[in-house]
């Protein structure tokens, strides 16, 4: 399955000073019945600008809190650093609940996990490239290939 950004996105330069944008985007499967992610392969489409990615799964029981965080944030998706930053709904500490399924840098191919792993999945949270500081007004788009399997055996 082939999740892609809604519409593509300008990074600007972050709060603090930082001269890398670290945002988080939901990108929702559409799904209609339970998934588990077997693989995922990122693509943005200029991988020239892109720096890294982590895609994150969130399970069904999460996908709510994720996409409250991101209806309260103006414009595509809300900063973040190190995890998604949304209570109960990260990935370490206290607020767990998300899995951090895959990194993406440049080089990078799929990612096909062990026979016997799979994350169940609700909706998919990016945090695409960040941007060095020359590159943050390039608008950028990505897509995410999923590999799943609608049933664990």
């Amino acid at each position: 399955m082939d999740l892609k950004m809604a519409e593509a996105y300008t990074p600007t330069t972050p709060e603090g000073g930082s001269t890398d944008e670290y945002r988080c985007q939901v990108i929702a499967p559409g799904l209609t019945k339970t998934a588990f992610v077997t693989g995922t392969q990122f693509a943005p489409e200029n991988v020239a600008i892109a720096h890294h990615a982590i895609v994150y799964a969130v399970p069904p029981d999460r996908a709510a809190l994720v996409r409250k965080q991101d209806a309260k944030t103006p414009g595509l998706g809300w900063q973040c650093f190190g995890g998604t930053g949304v209570p109960g709904a990260d990935v370490e500490g206290d607020d767990q609940g998300v899995t951090w399924v895959d990194t993406w840098a440049p080089g990078a191919t799929e990612t096909l996990l062990d026979q016997d792993i799979g994350f169940k999945l609700g909706a998919a949270v990016t945090r695409p490239p960040s941007m060095p500081a020359d590159k943050l007004a390039v608008r950028y788009k990505a897509t995410i290939q999923l590999d799943a399997i609608d049933e664990w055996l």
